[in-house]
Formats: C-alpha cells, structure tokens, sequence
C-alpha cells in the first residue's frame, strides 16, 4: 500500500471515528434529557423534527473577539461565509446560500442586554421537507401510477385489489422518503450539538482567561501601591 493510499484510509478512519463520536454524543444527551435549550421535536408522520438548533444563556455580555470566534465557529462547520449584520447590542448571521440550490437556512442572534447574552441558532427544515415529500412522493408516488395501475390491468391483477395496489406504491415511497428525511434530520442534527458542545468550550475558555486576568490585576494592584508608598517614603526621607 503506497503513501497516498495509506492517508486516504487514516483519514476515512478519522472520519468514522468523529461521527461514532457525534452519534454517541447525541445518544448521551438524549438519555440525559437535558436539552431544555435545544429545539426541534420528531413529527411522526414525516419522520423528523422540521426545525433545528439550540439556545444558551451567558450571564455576562460577551466581546466582541468572543463574537467573532462564534461566528467562525458557524463558518467552518456549516461551510458557508454566511451572512452578517449588527443592530445596536445584536448580532445576526444568516447562511447565504440559497436551499434550493442545496443551501441550508440557518439564522443565528446573539443578543447582549443588561449585562446578559442570549445566543439564538435555528434551523428550520420545511422547504428541505415540502421539497422531498412533495417533489419524490409526488413526482414518483403519484406519477409513478399512471404506470403502475396499467400494468397490473394488463397483467391481469383483479379490480378489486387495484386501490390495494396503488395505496401500496404511494405508501411505500414516502416511507422511503421518510427514511432519507429521518437520516438527514439526524445528520444535521449531529451538527447542531456539535456547533452547541465549541460554543461552550469557546465560551468557557474566555470566562477563564477573565477569570485569572480579574484575578492578577486584584493581586497585583495592591503590590503596586505599596512599592509607590515605599517610593514616595524614600523620597520624603
């Protein structure tokens, strides 16, 4: 096995082991039931939530360069420049490509008010679902019978049984289509816990790199008064 070779399956292993990583998160916080800042609740019939995202609380006002890095955050992991717009103490970033063009709509709104921060991501899925339920359900379940229906004609399959038939085409497409919407919801679903777990981490190493710099300057700030104190004695003296 050559060089190349042997780095294209490290790297397809790599990519195995971070998406057994992403669904064993997943499958954790789900157990956990502790998402009550997280959105996006199963619809039986279509096999998957059509809204995405999640929500924090941060009990300080973050900076800007904290801003920042969230927003890079978005950039890297939704592939996707984006676009961003700012209102007073609101900033708001919206992906720009277009969804039917395989784009995702995804709307960000990190809030800062009074001392707080609300961070706001949400990904809402109705175009993706009315797109693959109507189109393929639509286009192949029912234009799929303008075939079907003749064929069991011809091919001598009672009358009776005919709406059987077709009840069974159409059915048997859209639990198909159910399946593929189920996986991608999944999918993006495993994405959004992600985006939320650098959230926290990103904001968690800035709170604690205020904390130790809170800290030196309490610590130091008396050091620095008494060598003045010392200074000026010796000056008097």
């Amino acid at each position: 096995m050559g060089y190349r070779d042997e780095e294209g399956a490290l790297r397809a292993r790599v990519a195995y082991l971070e998406s057994e990583l992403d669904e064993a998160h997943a499958e954790i916080e789900r157990l956990r039931g502790s998402s009550p800042d997280a959105f996006g609740e199963p619809n039986a019939l279509l096999g998957g939530p059509t809204e995405l995202g999640f929500e924090r609380e941060i009990d300080r006002e973050l900076d800007d360069e904290t801003l920042e890095e969230l927003v890079g955050i978005l950039r890297h992991e939704l592939g996707d420049v984006g676009r961003l717009d700012r209102l007073g103490g609101t900033l708001t970033w919206v992906t720009s490509r277009d969804p039917n063009q395989g784009g995702r709509r995804v709307e960000v709104t990190i809030e800062r008010r009074r001392g707080r921060t609300r961070v706001a991501v949400r990904e809402r899925l109705g175009q993706v679902a009315g797109g693959l339920f109507g189109g393929i359900v639509g286009g192949v379940g029912g234009g799929g019978l303008g075939g079907v229906i003749p064929a069991a004609i011809f091919g001598g399959v009672a009358p009776v049984l005919i709406p059987v038939l077709a009840l069974g085409w159409v059915g048997g497409t859209w639990a198909a289509v159910r399946l593929g919407y189920r996986a991608l919801t999944r999918r993006r679903a495993r994405e959004h816990a992600r985006i939320a777990r650098r959230f926290d981490t990103e904001i968690g190493a800035r709170a604690a790199v205020r904390a130790r710099v809170e800290e030196d300057e309490s610590v130091g700030e008396p050091v620095e008064v008494a060598a003045a104190a010392e200074t000026k004695r010796g000056r008097e003296a």
